[in-house]
């Protein structure tokens, strides 16, 4: 039987998260809490420029192993979305791309731009300049 993750709750504000976190007083690493600020980074971007507007739609893989987003376009593509806070490879883009037919993938990371079949894996910095 596969494992499920957990929900995601994304927050509109990265740093919403953390304050949440400090109040409550739940310990997470310093890693931990940077992919999570990463994906809140990446979830209010995508929902800025493709749900908000009514171009797309945002869901997630919820399979152990799954990717953190799969953005539906309107015009019929689906692009399968995994961050990391270091280096990533591309294995879980991949096996969301599989199972749910998409047509790219693009992994968020430290690592160099680089494309590997349909993944493209591009670094935080060029992220960050979009």
């Amino acid at each position: 039987k596969a494992e499920n993750k957990a929900s995601k709750y994304l927050f509109m504000c990265p740093a919403l998260r953390n304050t949440l976190l400090d109040i409550s007083g739940l310990k997470a690493t310093q890693d931990t809490k940077r992919g999570d600020a990463l994906e809140d980074i990446v979830a209010l971007h995508l929902y800025r420029e493709f749900v908000a507007p009514g171009y797309g739609k945002i869901t997630h893989d919820p399979a152990q192993g799954g990717a953190d987003f799969i953005l539906d376009l309107r015009i019929g593509k689906r692009v399968v979305i995994e961050i990391g806070a270091g280096g990533k490879r591309t294995d879980q883009a991949q096996q969301t791309m599989e199972k749910t037919k998409a047509d790219y993938g693009i992994v968020f990371n430290s690592d160099p731009l680089s494309i590997t079949g349909n993944v493209i894996k591009v670094p935080h910095d060029y992220f960050f300049l979009m």
